[in-house]
C-alpha cells in the first residue's frame, strides 16, 4: 500500500502544476492540475476575482473557478455531480469535524454502485490545514472535470473505466471557515494562522501516528487521544486498500515520501523499518 505523499503549490500568484505518474499493472495514471494558486480562501467575499485581469475566464467546466464556496455550499456541489452523473459518481461521509460539520467525499468510477475485481482504488484528500484551501478547489474541480469530460475525452474515459476515485476536498472544514483570504503578493505560508489548525487547536498533519508508535498492531489503541478528524480519515483507510492516496498542502514547494520523519542522528523511519524487516 502506497501512503500518502504531500503535494504544495508556491504562493507566487501564479499558476502551478501538481504531476504524478502511477503504473498499476494495466493501467497507466496521469494527473494534470493547473491553477492559480492562493494559500487562503475568501470566506466573506467568497471571490478572488478581482486579482484576475479582465480577460481572465473564471467560468470551466460549467463551474465558476474564481470563487470559493462555503463547506455547505461544496457539499451542495458534491451533491449535485451525483445528480448529473448518478451512474458516475456517489457521495458519502467518513465521518463529522469537531463543531459537526460532514466530511464529505465522492467517489467516481465506470459503475460506481459496484467496484470491479481488482479495480484500484486512488484517494485524495484536501485541506488538512484550514488555510491551505488550494487543494480543497483542485479535488471539486478534479471530480467535477473527471465526470464533465467522460464522454469527450478518451483519456478522462480510461481513466474512470480503469479507477475508482475516492475524493475527499476537506479534512478540516472548521479551520477553512475560519480562514481569511491573502492579500496579493503576500510572503508565503508563514504557519501561523488560526485556521491552520482544527477547532480544539491541534495540526492534523502532526496527529497521525509515526512508524515507532507502539501498538501498531491495534487500531483502537492507535486511534486513542486522536482528534476526530484524524480519527475518520485512519478508519476510512484501514478499511479500504487504497492502491494510492495524495495529500494536498499549499504555501510552499514541498514534495513528502512515506516515513520520512527523522530524529537528528539517527535514521529515517522508512530506513528503520527496512532494517525490521
Amino acid at each position: 500500500r502506497l501512503h500518502d505523499i504531500v503535494f504544495a503549490c508556491s504562493q507566487s500568484n501564479y499558476s502551478f502544476t501538481v504531476t504524478f505518474v502511477v503504473e498499476m499493472r494495466t493501467a497507466l495514471i496521469l494527473i494534470f492540475f493547473d491553477s492559480w494558486c492562493s494559500s487562503e480562501a475568501n470566506i466573506e467575499n467568497r471571490t478572488f476575482k478581482g486579482l484576475f485581469d479582465n480577460n481572465t475566464k473564471c467560468f470551466n467546466d460549467g463551474i465558476n473557478l474564481c470563487e470559493y464556496g462555503d463547506h455547505d455550499s461544496l457539499i451542495r456541489n458534491l451533491e449535485k455531480l451525483t445528480e448529473d452523473y448518478p451512474g458516475f459518481a456517489r457521495t458519502g461521509s467518513i465521518g463529522k469535524s469537531v463543531l459537526g460539520q460532514d466530511l464529505r467525499f465522492i467517489v467516481i468510477s465506470k459503475n460506481v454502485q459496484e467496484r470491479d475485481m481488482l479495480e484500484p482504488m486512488v484517494k485524495l484528500v484536501g485541506n488538512m490545514h484550514g488555510d491551505e484551501t488550494v487543494g480543497r478547489q483542485l479535488i471539486y474541480y478534479f471530480a467535477n472535470h473527471l465526470l464533465f469530460h467522460y464522454n469527450t475525452s478518451n483519456f478522462i474515459k480510461f481513466l474512470v473505466d480503469n479507477t475508482e476515485f475516492h475524493l475527499l476536498p476537506t479534512m478540516n472544514p472548521d479551520g477553512f471557515e475560519m480562514s481569511n483570504f491573502s492579500p496579493q503578493n503576500a510572503s508565503p505560508c508563514t504557519h501561523r494562522s488560526i485556521a491552520r489548525k482544527n477547532n480544539n487547536r491541534v495540526d492534523l498533519n502532526r496527529n497521525f501516528p509515526r512508524v515507532k508508535s507502539k501498538n501498531v498492531k491495534n487500531l483502537q489503541l492507535l486511534l486513542r487521544g486522536r482528534q476526530i478528524e484524524t480519527q475518520s480519515v485512519m478508519k476510512w483507510i484501514m478499511t479500504n486498500p487504497f492502491v494510492l492516496s495524495a495529500n494536498f498542502h499549499g504555501g510552499a514547494v514541498v514534495a513528502n515520501y512515506p516515513w520520512d520523519s527523522q530524529i537528528q542522528g539517527q535514521e529515517t523511519e522508512i530506513e528503520l523499518l527496512l532494517n525490521h524487516f
